[in-house]
């Protein structure tokens, strides 16, 4: 429901749809929240109609890339503001796992795939052809049978986090506590990977994002599960409450949370990317992604300006 998202959306896709096919990624994926406010929360209003008309101008951009569309699958990851939690949540957490988005919104943009398929003739064609895929929250990817398995989940960790947090009184004396952090997260070989995309950056907000990334990567994986919260604060659905555990750590999480600066750090062999927000705050005309290397286990941040 934001035109600048469109935009920037259509800047990323333009520049992966000049590379040769064998070049261009074979997998997107978009995460929620795909709209600013849970707008189907049983109000009276036509918020499902609304829904369906934003996805009908999302599937108009991706027409506009049939080689992206030939080649690649989409992976949509929904958020808290989605269909259909949003209904009986307004947007507030909501039960997770979570399903996908229903195919009632999402016609339009399969039929997008179908065409730009059928145009192509991609049928006899050895290699598969692109599909839009409406994934669960969270959710996990294979590559290659067990080699490589990547875990997808979409929440606003760091705020909860915040909001639970305990503070105490540092003595004046005592070592400065986000030093002991990243010392002791040094021991732990938890490297940083984004150093050389993030020069463009103040030298002072890098490294405190680089320290805030370390510490929220270092409470989840040490717990082994995507949510350690009370139930009160983020209800699960117990029946399948083992799609949240970390334990053994998958080879790559993206830990998408949009209240947090963008990162990519390795930690115990896991490598857990956060992209953020696609339009940063302080932004007025530029994207902002992560783009992952399967062979390299390695995410970088992109930044990309577009009129």
């Amino acid at each position: 429901d934001n035109l600048k998202t469109l935009d920037a959306l259509k800047s990323i896709l333009g520049l992966y749809s000049g590379l040769q096919s064998e070049e261009s990624p074979f997998v997107f994926i978009l995460i929620g929240n795909f709209v600013r406010n849970a707008i189907i929360n049983g109000s009276g209003q036509a918020g499902s109609v609304e829904y369906k008309e934003y996805f009908d101008a999302l599937a108009t951009v991706l027409s506009e890339f049939p080689t992206l569309l030939r080649h690649s699958t989409f992976v949509f990851v929904p958020g808290d503001n989605d269909p259909w939690a949003s209904a009986f949540s307004a947007g507030g957490a909501s039960t997770i796992p979570r399903r996908g988005i229903p195919e009632l919104f999402t016609s339009r943009v399969k039929r997008a795939f179908t065409t730009a398929n059928s145009e192509a003739g991609t049928s006899d064609s050895p290699n598969p052809a692109g599909e839009a895929i409406w994934t669960s929250n969270p959710s996990r990817l294979s590559l290659f049978g067990p080699v490589h398995d990547i875990t997808v989940f979409r929440d606003d960790i760091s705020g909860r986090l915040r909001r639970s947090a305990v503070s105490t009184k540092a003595d004046a004396s005592a070592e400065d506590p986000d030093t002991a952090m990243d010392a002791g997260i040094a021991a732990n070989d938890m490297r940083d990977t984004t150093a050389e995309d993030q020069t463009c950056r103040p030298a002072d907000s890098t490294s405190s994002a680089i320290r805030h990334g370390r510490k929220l990567v270092k409470t989840i994986l040490d717990q082994g599960t995507i949510s350690p919260f009370p139930l009160s604060q983020r209800p699960v659905l117990w029946d399948h409450a083992s799609s949240l555990q970390l334990y053994p750590l998958p080879t790559a999480f993206v830990l998408a949370d949009a209240e947090t600066a963008p990162f990519c750090i390795t930690y115990e062999g896991c490598h857990v990317m956060n992209p953020g927000r696609l339009i940063p705050e302080d932004e007025v005309a530029s994207a902002r992604w992560v783009e992952y290397d399967v062979l390299k286990n390695r995410g970088k941040v992109r930044e990309q300006r577009y009129q």
